[in-house]
């Protein structure tokens, strides 16, 4: 099943909001914190029922939890 061109944007504007946000943290630890809950909060929203039996949806948002993560690794 082809990921709604409607839960594209949301993903890109989710992604954006919290560029931006993520980005006025002051303090490394907290923007550490807040990147490890965004990929808890992806992981559980992979398991919705409007989610979980679209593949494509499910990829943009592992690729999502991925960016996070890996961001997250690095500090």
């Amino acid at each position: 099943m082809k990921c709604p061109e409607i839960l594209k944007a949301v993903i890109v504007s989710f992604r954006n909001y919290w560029e931006d946000v993520l980005i006025s943290y002051k303090k490394a630890s907290a923007r550490k914190n807040r990147l490890n809950y965004l990929v808890d909060k992806l992981g559980e929203v992979k398991d919705w029922p409007e989610i979980c039996n679209d593949i494509d949806a499910v990829k943009e948002i592992s690729d999502l939890q991925a960016f996070y993560s890996e961001q997250a690794n690095q500090m």
